[in-house]
């Protein structure tokens, strides 16, 4: 870490012409620097050759990009997903996973080192929280996933490692640098932010008409297994989040994704999913069935098992719950999960090493 020089990574174009300005620079030599960052993602300023020498010598002595550093990646032999656990400038580390598929590059992107909110069935929480992403920590990741990767990232995902909402401000201006088309250029309608309901955030989600897709994670029908399975339900109840949820349809005209994880003989009777049926009787609507993903430690004698009270229904379950839960107007699908065996997929990433 370089004490006394400027991080340029996070910073908006506005921000760099200010940068450039306090530097005696005029101010679109700071719209120059953002270009080299964000659209062409270029690091070294010895490299911004359209600024003059002097400049780039300037930015040399006080300024620095720091993006995050891979230090592993994994890679499926299941399918074409691939994880990278990402060195940050302060040696935390946090995890995004790349998928490929026909037409499309999706990267799922943290948002935190680690996680407060303890969902019991989740790994990211074993972790405990350690503190938020920067918006620079954000971006960078897409950027290093970008130029490893070898395909242009399409579409985003915050989906990994935290709760976007609760690091609210970062995770806008990332994604105002995101979907700028000087920028990194990704269509907001290839944005998706998954959250555990937190409704502040939601709220703030329908004011600021954020440019992404809303996902909320249900994983119960009713109050009280919610709780059991989601300690955040405590605190933003289904009785206070599906009004929350209507206002926001209506305020952004954007309708939501139900996301629910299948725990077999907890969630996925049939009696859940007719109570589920009822709960979003009132939403046009997309719904995600996940089937749980169990994840294993290595240890001393073999593997040690996370969360071995919860299992994957079996396939006929899943059959039954989704021909229950389907109605006119909600879109259901079971999300195929990438990357299980390098604890790459939904509920997974926990830093632990995928190679052992």
């Amino acid at each position: 870490m370089n004490v006394g020089k400027t991080e340029l990574l996070g910073l908006n174009s506005d921000e760099l012409e200010q940068f450039a300005r306090s530097m005696g620079e005029k101010k679109f030599h700071g719209r120059q620097i953002y270009n080299w960052i964000y659209q062409k993602r270029i690091d070294d300023f010895t490299g911004m050759t359209n600024i003059s020498k002097k400049l780039r010598e300037m930015l040399i002595n006080n300024a620095e990009i720091s993006l995050p550093v891979i230090d592993a990646e994994y890679r499926s032999k299941n399918d074409s997903s691939l994880k990278f656990r990402l060195r940050l400038k302060d040696g935390n580390h946090i995890e995004s996973v790349l998928m490929y598929e026909p037409g499309r590059t999706t990267l799922c992107v943290s948002t935190q080192i680690g996680c407060q909110l303890g969902c019991v069935f989740c790994a990211t929480g074993y972790l405990r929280f350690k503190r938020n992403l920067t918006t620079g920590e954000i971006v960078g990741q897409v950027i290093v996933s970008s130029r490893h990767g070898g395909n242009r990232i399409t579409n985003i995902v915050f989906m990994g490692m935290g709760e976007p909402l609760l690091n609210y401000d970062n995770v806008k201006k990332a994604m105002m640098l995101l979907s700028d088309g000087d920028g990194l250029a990704i269509s907001s309608r290839k944005i998706t932010l998954s959250t555990a309901g937190v409704i502040p955030g939601i709220v703030r989600m329908s004011e600021d008409k954020l440019p992404c897709k809303l996902a909320v994670s249900l994983n119960a029908p009713d109050d009280e297994l919610r709780s059991r399975l989601m300690p955040v339900n405590r605190k933003y109840p289904l009785k206070e989040l599906l009004p929350a949820l209507h206002r926001y349809e209506k305020t952004t005209r954007h309708r939501v994704t139900f996301e629910y994880v299948l725990l077999g003989g907890i969630n996925d009777s049939i009696g859940h999913a007719r109570k589920l049926k009822k709960l979003m009787g009132g939403f046009t609507a997309k719904l995600n069935l996940i089937a749980f993903n169990s994840i294993e430690f290595p240890g001393n004698v073999g593997k040690k098992k996370l969360f071995s009270e919860f299992e994957s229904p079996d396939k006929e379950t899943i059959d039954k719950f989704m021909a229950e839960v389907e109605r006119p107007g909600l879109t259901v699908m079971l999300r195929k999960s990438q990357g299980g065996d390098i604890a790459a997929a939904c509920g997974q990433l926990c830093l632990h090493d995928s190679r052992e």
